[in-house]
């Protein structure tokens, strides 16, 4: 959170991408499913790296559009 606003203020002109690696690792299905949905709601490109299926399941299950690459 603390990233996020340091970042809102500091790129007031044009907004940076957000780079989230294994971030919600330790959150349960409810915390993830609220930052997901805040996190889609802003004006920043989202790059989540993860090697766990749920972040997926959980944008489908809100209905939040994602592309997905995986290696």
């Amino acid at each position: 959170a603390f990233r996020m606003a340091v970042g809102s203020i500091v790129t007031q002109e044009e907004p940076l991408p957000l780079l989230l690696d294994e971030t919600f690792a330790m959150y349960d299905q409810k915390r993830l499913s609220e930052t997901l949905k805040y996190i889609s709601r802003t004006n920043s490109q989202v790059l989540l790296f993860s090697c766990h299926k749920r972040e997926i399941e959980a944008l489908k299950e809100l209905g939040i559009s994602y592309h997905i690459i995986e290696l």
